[in-house]
Parts: structure tokens; C-alpha cells; sequence
């Protein structure tokens, strides 16, 4: 087995069945298997899933156990050389997975452990493809010093970076969405530390990665669609319980990977970028409340 792709699905039948049919439609040259691993939706997603590819590799969890737990219940089933991470409302428009199989057995990329593609949000608008891993540093540079380093912040420390040319490149580390990963690389680490739920899980296993010794890449000759940032700018009310998530992975992965101290650090700088935004009018929507959950949340 070449490739075992793994979708974590939550709720989002739809752009699921969008997803695996993008795999059959395009995947042409190597041998793969999908595992859809299911957190407790209520959408009638296993049904219909089920239903229409009887192939795919179900795992229907009780209970919403999150994305890096997700995926790691799919690795423990998975039997190809190479684990693809994709998201469920991520498709593909080419054969990606030969282009990253190809690129990964390439004798001189052996010391890359996880390549990415160019993301597109499929609207009129840029999306992020990778970035540089998170740092106090970046976050002071939000306080608007990044203004004063424009180039340095935006190559260096900025850790959500849309891409921009075709060049092959080392990136900190390659979106969530589409991680194709070496298996033996994901299992010597232990997959994603478990303690995320949500958000900052690529980047703390990214740190890990390095920490081996190996790197990540992105190939922008491969492009996916990602539609995450259409359907989140789509809701009209501001949804707390996604920055409570938000902000104790982030205590949670500042905490692992530089201490507690930077931790405490970047919650307050969070809270105090909610306060400009609300005293200069650019956020006026309950500032004060989004500030106090970043400065209180930890993990």
C-alpha cells in the first residue's frame, strides 16, 4: 500500500462526499485506502458515506474526540507507506498524492518527514498554506513592531503565510488540511500529542518533527482546495466556544514548547490585541469579553 488517507469528519456529509470523490476521481497511479474517521455526527454522515463508498475504512467514534486524536485512531489501522492527512472540506483538483509520493521517494528529500501543497479557498480571496512555528517573538510583533520589520516578520516569524511563488520551499510547518506524512516519521513521534483538540496539533507535531531532525515542506506545484475560511467567514455570530479552543491550544502548545512563562505571555498579548481592536473601532463586537477569555483560558 502506497498511501492511507485519513479524513476526520465532523458534521460536514457534504463536503466529505466532495472530498473522497476528489481521491477516486484523480488518484490514478498508486495504491490507497481511505479511512473516514467519524466523531459522532449527527448528519447521517456514516450512512450516507457508507452508503455511496462502501470501500472506505470506517472508524464511527462515540464521542467527538477532536483532530489529532482523529487521525491518530485512523494511523492505527493505516497500512500504506505514506499517511495523508485531508481535511474533509479540502478536495483535490489533480493527482496531488502522486506528485507528494514521487517527491517523497525522491532519495534527496529523505530527510522531509512532511510535504504540502499550495491551499486555494476556491473564492476570491487568499488562504494559508503554511507557516513558520509559532513564537513569543511573532506575537510581540502583532503590538505593531511587525510594521517596523515587515520582510523579516512576514519570512521569519509569521506563522500563517499565503503562498506566493512556485519555489520549493522549508516552511515550520505545512496546514493541517493536507499533511502528507512519511508513517514511520508519524509513528516513531506518537502522531498528534493528544492534549489538543483543536488548532495548534500540526504545529506542535512540527516541532517535533524538527526535533528529530527532519523538515517539512510545501510543493506549490500541487494545489488543493480548502474551503475552511469561506464557511467560517460565513458565521454571523461570533462563536465563543471556538476561542475558548483556540486559546487554550495555544497555552497548551507555547507551554510544551517554550515554557510556561511564554505561555502567560501570549495570553496577555492576545487579550491586549482584542482591547486595541475595540478602543480603535476596528472590533467593537463584545472586545472586552473575547479579551478576557484569552487572558483567562489555560490548558
Amino acid at each position: 500500500m502506497d498511501v492511507s488517507i485519513i479524513i476526520v469528519n465532523f458534521n460536514t456529509c457534504e463536503l466529505t462526499l466532495k472530498c473522497i470523490e476528489s481521491i477516486y476521481s484523480f488518484t490514478k497511479q498508486n495504491s490507497f485506502e481511505i479511512i473516514l474517521v467519524d466523531n459522532n455526527s449527527s448528519d447521517n454522515s456514516v450512512e450516507m458515506i457508507s452508503r455511496r463508498f462502501p470501500e472506505v475504512k470506517l472508524i464511527v467514534n462515540e464521542e467527538n474526540i477532536g483532530f489529532g486524536r482523529g487521525n491518530n485512531k485512523g494511523n492505527k489501522i493505516a497500512k500504506g507507506e505514506f499517511v495523508f492527512l485531508l481535511n474533509s472540506d479540502a478536495y483535490l483538483i489533480s493527482d496531488a498524492i502522486h506528485v507528494f509520493f514521487e517527491f517523497m521517494k525522491d532519495h534527496k528529500n529523505s530527510k522531509v518527514a512532511v510535504v504540502g501543497g499550495e491551499l486555494l479557498s476556491g473564492q476570491d480571496f487568499e488562504t494559508v498554506s503554511y507557516g513558520n512555528l509559532p513564537s513569543v517573538m511573532e506575537y510581540f510583533s502583532y503590538l505593531g513592531f511587525k510594521h517596523i520589520y515587515k520582510n523579516y516578520f512576514i519570512q521569519k516569524l509569521a506563522s500563517g503565510i499565503v503562498n506566493k511563488d512556485s519555489t520549493h520551499k522549508v516552511v515550520g510547518y505545512v496546514n493541517g488540511a493536507d499533511m502528507f506524512i512519511r508513517k514511520e516519521i508519524f509513528d516513531r513521534l506518537g502522531g498528534f500529542d493528544e492534549e489538543f483538540f483543536l488548532y495548534f496539533e500540526e504545529t506542535e507535531l512540527s516541532y517535533r518533527v524538527r526535533k528529530l531532525g527532519y523538515v517539512s515542506m510545501v510543493i506549490p506545484e500541487v494545489t488543493i482546495i480548502h474551503l475552511v475560511s469561506f464557511y467560517r467567514d460565513t458565521f454571523s455570530k461570533y462563536n465563543y466556544d471556538k476561542l475558548k479552543i483556540y486559546s487554550k491550544s495555544r497555552f497548551l502548545y507555547f507551554k510544551k514548547t517554550s515554557g510556561y512563562t511564554a505561555s502567560i505571555f501570549t495570553n496577555i498579548i492576545a487579550s491586549l490585541l482584542f482591547v486595541i481592536q475595540g478602543v480603535i473601532g476596528k472590533d467593537k463586537d463584545s472586545f472586552l469579553r473575547k479579551a478576557w477569555i484569552s487572558l483567562t483560558t489555560f490548558s
